[in-house]
């Protein structure tokens, strides 16, 4: 089982940040605010060494891609940014492709949604994910096309891997049909498209987004931890009343409500030990992994906690899914999400240790 990691690039300056967050942001900006909510909430989380890295650094990749390959990790997934022809976030990526001595697989999930800031009726749009037509989408192609050529980055039967991280947009099959077309035309046998499921695991869901499912894909990601807590929900009625109705209703009247929604880690463990992946047909499943998640650093109160798994959850899991010949983590080095393999101040190297000594039983 090759294992890859998704992997955030915001841990360097970038003029949009600034403009929007204030001079000098970055994802350490968020993370080192970070407060408890309540009695016993382990935050701030912070790095060992107090290592906040920048990725503008070579040296920083470096130290990752090493780390990783020495615990087990194949690889990162890398988050791509283009809107419409502009590109955020782009610098630590092409720094790696430069940089041909950094020796870790890697391949792009364009993160194809719309930017907002605030919540509620102070919601507003930061940057508006638009598609274009084929001229906007030829530009697409020959930036990704760079990156297609590495011979680092992940190909499967000569076609360049690429993940969608939001498969619910109207240009989706054309925009997909005339990509595939040009990278043929750059010498490789079409595009390989893994496109991300993030609802619970009802037949009506899956169903909804099979049918959405652009006619080559290859493969679908179930993507934790939205998979497992969409799974929650729908076990829980009162709880999702009030998370999705009730309490944006609230907010939305300026009303803010102090208290964090928790979700045992072990509980979501169980639910993905017993998904069979019926409903999805012939088509490829990559199975995802997720330690712990906690959002606060980014969203406060309006954000959600899954607590860590034990030992024993994480091994059961991992030997139910040993067949597979991939899996995605969740994530590498989400820092304001909870979500990094990186080591921590108070837990180290943890669950790079728990990767490295699974053998599977």
């Amino acid at each position: 089982m090759k294992k890859y990691a998704i992997y955030l690039p915001q841990f360097h300056e970038i003029e949009q940040n600034n403009r929007w967050w204030g001079k000098g942001y970055t994802e350490w900006t968020c993370v080192r605010k970070a407060e408890p909510l309540y009695k016993n909430h382990k935050q701030p989380k912070l790095p060992e060494n107090e290592n906040y890295y920048n990725l503008l650094d070579k040296k920083s990749l470096e130290w990752q891609a090493r780390i990783a390959k020495e615990n087990g990790i194949d690889g990162f997934v890398i988050y791509h940014y283009w809107f419409k022809g502009q590109l955020i976030m782009e610098k630590p990526v092409e720094l790696l492709l430069d940089n041909e001595d950094i020796d870790i697989e890697y391949y792009l999930c364009w993160a194809n949604h719309t930017w907002y800031k605030g919540a509620g009726k102070d919601r507003t749009v930061l940057i508006n994910q638009e598609y274009g037509d084929t001229s906007d989408w030829l530009d697409h192609y020959k930036y990704l096309s760079r990156f297609f050529h590495d011979s680092r980055y992940k190909k499967i039967d000569n076609k360049p891997v690429l993940m969608l991280y939001n498969s619910a947009f109207k240009e989706k099959n054309e925009m997909l049909d005339y990509i595939d077309r040009l990278a043929k035309e750059d010498g490789f046998d079409g595009l390989y498209v893994i496109e991300v499921y993030k609802e619970n695991l009802s037949y009506k869901r899956i169903r909804r987004f099979k049918n959405g499912l652009w006619s080559k894909t290859n493969a679908i990601f179930i993507r934790e931890p939205s998979v497992s807590i969409a799974e929650y929900y729908k076990k829980h009625f009162f709880i999702r009343v009030w998370i999705r109705l009730i309490k944006p209703i609230m907010e939305s009247k300026g009303i803010v409500i102090k208290k964090v929604h928790k979700i045992s880690g072990n509980k979501l463990y169980d639910s993905l030990v017993k998904y069979n992946e019926k409903g999805f047909g012939d088509i490829r499943i990559i199975r995802g992994l997720c330690f712990e998640w906690d959002n606060t650093p980014r969203h406060k109160y309006r954000g959600y906690i899954v607590t860590p798994p034990d030992k024993e959850k994480f091994d059961i899991y991992m030997n139910s899914i040993i067949d597979k010949d991939e899996l995605i983590i969740n994530a590498w080095n989400e820092w304001a999400e909870g979500m990094m393999l990186e080591p921590t101040q108070s837990d180290g190297s943890k669950y790079l240790n728990w990767i490295k000594e699974w053998k599977g039983q």
